[in-house]
């Protein structure tokens, strides 16, 4: 059993809460994680996931056909597990808002089906990470750490509402870092580089209230820095 909340416009164009719950929604995988130390100075860390989901018998499952504007009947369900889920296009939509208040209708938006069987919302069927450092020591006591980073996802579907419009493909992201620090301790200075390939990465997809789209949210892009720091 899960429970989801999302928005819809009720008959009096009014932004409402909808509360639904699913049923049959299913979350089983494995993940393993490992560090090797290689040498004194290089190490390793390996961390894999693998997740299978899918999201059950929901509200998401039937089409729902939107009636904007002072009708009586603004929300009428499009399909149900008895048709076997068809989808319904904006004509039948029209027709049976027609049908159910034909003086009132201004506007009508339908919103597409989603199978019982869809992965769950921001769930990647594989994630993982890899690190590698490497530690240079030098003749003055100081250090300085390299480090490289790479986070690599499958494709997932951002939208709570399971819009095809949230959903972000398979992608890697490389982070790298290189740090010096004193012999005493007391001074570091660090420069990094995030997302080295300045990739566009869907982070969350919001859906608009009583309409059939959503906005994505982006991951920051490329980003570098560098970072003093000390100890007293």
């Amino acid at each position: 059993f899960l429970g989801s909340s999302t928005q819809s416009i009720n008959h009096a164009n009014q932004v409402a809460p909808t509360i639904s719950a699913s049923s049959g929604t299913k979350a089983y995988g494995s993940e393993i994680e490992t560090t090797l130390l290689l040498t004194s100075n290089d190490k390793i860390y390996l961390g894999l996931s693998y997740e299978q989901t899918k999201i059950g018998q929901n509200a998401f499952n039937t089409p729902v056909c939107y009636n904007w504007g002072t009708a009586t009947h603004p929300v009428i369900a499009m399909g149900d597990a008895t048709n076997g889920y068809q989808t319904t296009n904006i004509a039948a939509c029209s027709a049976k808002n027609l049908a159910a208040n034909p003086a009132t209708v201004n506007w009508v938006r339908y919103r597409a089906i989603v199978s019982p069987s869809a992965h769950l919302f921001d769930a990647p069927v594989w994630n993982g990470n890899v690190n590698y450092q490497h530690v240079f020591d030098l003749s003055s006591g100081a250090t300085v750490t390299a480090g490289v980073g790479v986070h690599f996802e499958s494709s997932k579907n951002t939208a709570t509402a399971y819009y095809a419009d949230g959903i972000n493909p398979a992608f890697h992201q490389t982070d790298i870092t290189l740090t010096y620090n004193t012999a005493d301790g007391k001074w570091q200075l660090a420069g990094w580089v995030k997302n080295v390939e300045n990739h566009a990465v869907i982070a969350g997809a919001q859906t608009t209230p009583g309409l059939d789209y959503v906005y994505p949210v982006l991951a920051p892009p490329r980003m570098w820095g560098i970072n003093l720091s000390a100890k007293f």
